[in-house]
């Protein structure tokens, strides 16, 4: 048998199609949805930015839109000039690195109504732009019942929700005023001391205004040694009180005393102590 011989393949040298073997070939790029949404994303901000910074400028430019001044409205207890250097000192401040927040788009209400929050004792916060060159702002107070004072600052409380702010001198006037001789009780704004125990403060101060006995309350004072005594400073003289029992008969057992010439006959000259059930001890 004969073989048959190979078929030898004719190459063409005239093609030019040559590869190097030791380099793959660039495989052709595909969009995939990840890659579509990220070039959405990167269009849609570079939009935003241009119309922003074109929005910017001419605001800039041409005044427009630039702040000139703020209508504010507040409570007696709060001084207009004081919100309206807070407002300006917001504007002063830059946002987006280099953008001024006089350019009334980038005003940030939230942060300002933040400030005066932490600054006074709110009840509410209004803070609208008025196109295109105003800022409204509206401040409605909370009442104050008490100034607490510790770690050396006073300040303004509500009894009903515990609130407190800084206090300012003219907020001293005619309030109960408390001194914390304890570690501090105020956390982010509030103080954290039951409620009961401010209310019997509140009460005990209204009974002996009305009453004006012969010993003025200076300030009442608490500690963290005695847990349920509540300390009240006449001159040189300290009453103590029970939180636990009703304030009013305490206050009805010393005048009594007062009628009856105890206080007369034996003059206290460190403390007169109410805590007791019926009894008084004096010192």
């Amino acid at each position: 048998m004969m073989r048959r011989g190979r078929r030898i393949k004719k190459i063409d040298y005239n093609q030019k199609r040559y590869t190097n073997p030791f380099f793959q070939q660039r495989k052709k790029s595909e969009l995939t949805p990840l890659k579509i949404i990220i070039l959405w994303v990167v269009v849609f901000l570079m939009v935003i930015s241009l119309l922003l910074a074109t929005t910017y400028y001419f605001g800039i430019t041409k005044g427009k839109l630039m702040i000139s001044g703020f209508t504010i409205e507040v409570p007696k207890t709060i001084a207009k000039a004081d919100i309206e250097r807070y407002a300006w000192q917001q504007a002063d401040q830059m946002r987006y690195v280099f953008l001024t927040q006089h350019f009334l788009p980038l005003f940030n209400t939230k942060e300002l109504s933040n400030k005066l929050n932490q600054q006074y004792l709110l009840g509410s916060v209004e803070i609208l732009k008025k196109w295109p060159n105003k800022i409204d702002i509206k401040l409605t107070g909370k009442p104050y019942h008490l100034i607490w004072q510790e770690g050396g600052m006073d300040y303004v409380v509500n009894r009903y929700d515990l609130a407190s702010a800084p206090a300012n001198q003219s907020d001293a006037s005619n309030l109960t005023v408390v001194e914390n001789k304890g570690s501090n009780k105020i956390t982010n704004n509030v103080i954290t001391l039951p409620s009961d125990k401010i209310n019997f403060i509140c009460e005990l101060s209204a009974i002996i205004k009305k009453l004006e006995p012969q010993y003025p309350i200076q300030k009442f004072e608490i500690d963290d040694q005695t847990l349920h005594t509540i300390t009240a400073q006449s001159n040189a003289l300290k009453l103590y009180f029970n939180d636990q029992l009703d304030p009013g008969l305490q206050i009805e057992k010393l005048l009594t005393a007062i009628k009856q010439g105890v206080l007369v006959n034996k003059k206290p000259s460190s403390y007169i102590d109410l805590r007791w059930g019926d009894k008084i001890y004096l010192q």
